[in-house]
């Protein structure tokens, strides 16, 4: 009886220990469901800001959309008249200028200059055209500083863009 009776105790012992672990177990895992109901609490609260934000651009974008209908109800001369005669007085005063790349009698000139930099020949198409150059020059050694070259970030070729800058004004780039 005496082996019965540790047995019982060690018995119940382990029992007291096995609860007071499951209980345990049961306060942790419901502390991280109230954490989890929490943090849950918070993000539906940032839905209900964020759909109440989205309702109300909805809102703005409704109220545009109707000031766009009234637009349109303009007629369409009263809309195109003003365009064809921004392009009348654009063509009069020649803003219709298009910058275009070197023609191959620039580039030859433009050669012959980097050929002679002394400069023997005393005709302006060579002065232009070595001022032109060195505009050219520094120009690019602009855009390779700043790392946009061959391409701009808009896409458009950084030499035609300095060669154009260069055609208008030939101190463009600090050259002259």
């Amino acid at each position: 009886m005496g082996l019965q009776k540790i047995f019982g105790s060690v018995s119940e012992k382990a029992r007291g220990v096995a609860d007071k672990a499951t209980q345990a177990y049961r306060d942790a895992v419901g502390e991280d469901l109230r954490e989890q109901q929490a943090e849950m609490a918070a993000k539906m609260e940032a839905l209900k800001v964020l759909e109440e934000s989205l309702n109300a651009r909805q809102k703005i974008l409704a109220q545009r959309e109707s000031e766009l209908k009234k637009f349109y109800l303009v007629p369409r001369w009263a809309v195109k008249a003003p365009i064809i005669i921004a392009i009348i007085l654009g063509i009069g005063f020649g803003l219709n200028k298009i910058d275009l790349p070197p023609t191959q009698e620039e580039d030859q000139a433009v050669a012959e200059s980097k050929n002679d930099p002394a400069g023997s020949h005393t005709s302006q198409q060579t002065i232009t055209g070595s001022s032109n150059s060195r505009c050219v020059q520094k120009g690019i050694a602009y855009y390779k500083d700043l790392g946009s070259y061959p391409f701009l970030s808009t896409g458009e070729n950084a030499e035609a863009k300095v060669r154009g800058m260069c055609a208008t004004s030939p101190v463009a780039f600090g050259s002259g």
